[in-house]
């Protein structure tokens, strides 16, 4: 009688098991269908961010780090969806640097305190901590506080049915570029960036239905790096913060363009925008210099392979014309590509290409030597000449 019990018992936690992992699957599929209709993707990973999360619950995917007067505002928790920690997959660390926070937070919230910091070394102070926790985030979002974000036009209805936060996250997990932005229009958005592309890759029509393109020069306001690519772009360099903040987008465009050529991408359906405009230090005095410095930094961290490049010699010779005419725009995206410092040198190599044609037109090369090599006085009668020319 006690077997026939225990046989019966067996038999039905068989059949529980059965149902449950069914269910599971079915969850599951009806996640990654969701998911795959939101982004277009046909090789979605919800699957894997499952998988993921059960592995290390104490890792989500993703880590916010930002810096405020003293605590986070009630719009950034919104915008962000912070004050779930589930739904928005992420940790979250403060910076504050005014006053310090009291308030009590959530668990996956944590604030620090420096009244001394500056933008950049405040961001060094939280990329230290976060890599002192020694967990596998995927991805580090660095963020001024006062951010918003918005669908665009470039958004589907599909996407709108969720929050601009929570596709910005599954089009990382779904593409994983090295670094993820944006479209922030106010300064190098989307229109900028699709102008361009039309310039540097002779193209008379834009796919305006395409979801990301690679990008050079990006407002730091709100960037997602990858957890391979992080440690190559921080801790920033920041001797310039006494006088000029402006150059910090110059650094990070350039460390991102010499170390992941192609894998800085745009997301265009989500709108990036800020609410505050505070003042700091900033000039245009010296940014040639610092701009160079910084290529030459990047170039002597190269293998010797490729120190001789000239994409270093052309980016350092015209940093401007560079960001404006740069072949990179016109380069494939590849899902999941592998993420390894100065391995785009490597297929430059592998094609026979290193020379200025896959940096960017040799003409534009050309004509900036012209230029470049005028006489003072010449330059001068000749931008005169323009300047009559333009207002005829």
């Amino acid at each position: 009688m006690i077997t026939n019990k225990r046989q019966t018992l067996k038999r039905f936690s068989a059949i529980f098991t059965c149902v449950f992992v069914t269910s599971g699957l079915l969850v599951n599929v009806h996640d990654d269908q969701l998911f795959r209709e939101t982004t277009g993707s046909r090789n979605s990973h919800v699957v894997d961010i499952t998988e993921y999360t059960m592995k290390s619950k104490v890792s989500p995917p993703f880590i916010y780090l930002t810096q405020t007067e003293q605590c986070l505002t009630p719009s950034l928790i919104q915008t962000l969806e912070l004050s779930d920690a589930s739904k928005c997959r992420c940790d979250v660390v403060v910076l504050s640097y005014k006053t310090e926070c009291l308030e009590k937070s959530a668990p996956h919230i944590t604030y620090l305190f420096g009244n001394e910091t500056t933008w950049g070394s405040g961001r060094n102070k939280l990329y230290f901590h976060a890599m002192e926790r020694g967990l596998d985030y995927l991805y580090y979002i660095f963020l001024d506080d006062d951010i918003t974000l918005k669908f665009t036009k470039a958004a589907t209805p599909e996407m709108m049915r969720l929050t601009p936060i929570s596709v910005f996250q599954d089009w990382l997990l779904d593409y994983e570029p090295a670094v993820g932005v944006g479209d922030y229009e106010v300064h190098d958005g989307s229109s900028k960036l699709r102008s361009t592309v039309r310039t540097a890759c002779k193209k008379k029509v834009v796919n305006k239905t395409a979801l990301a393109n690679p990008t050079i020069l990006f407002d730091p306001l709100f960037n997602a790096f990858h957890a391979k690519a992080v440690s190559h772009i921080f801790p920033m360099e920041i001797g310039h913060e006494n006088h000029n903040w402006w150059l910090t987008d110059k650094y990070v465009s350039s460390v991102v363009e010499l170390k992941f050529r192609g894998q800085a991408l745009m997301f265009f359906p989500v709108g990036v925008g800020n609410l505050l405009h505070r003042s700091y230090p900033q000039s245009f005095n010296g940014t040639y210099k610092f701009w160079r410095k910084f290529i030459e930094d990047v170039q002597k961290e190269a293998p010797a392979q490729y120190k001789d490049h000239d994409l270093f010699r052309t980016f350092g010779e015209f940093p401007g014309a560079y960001i404006r005419k740069s072949l990179t725009y016109c380069m494939k995206i590849t899902r999941h590509q592998e993420i390894v410092p100065f391995a785009h040198f490597a297929v430059d190599s592998e094609e026979g290409s290193n020379e200025t044609g896959n940096v960017f037109a040799r003409s534009e090369r050309a004509k900036l030597l012209r230029r470049a090599w005028r006489p003072r006085k010449v330059r001068d009668q000749v931008a005169r000449h323009k300047r009559r020319s333009w207002t005829s």
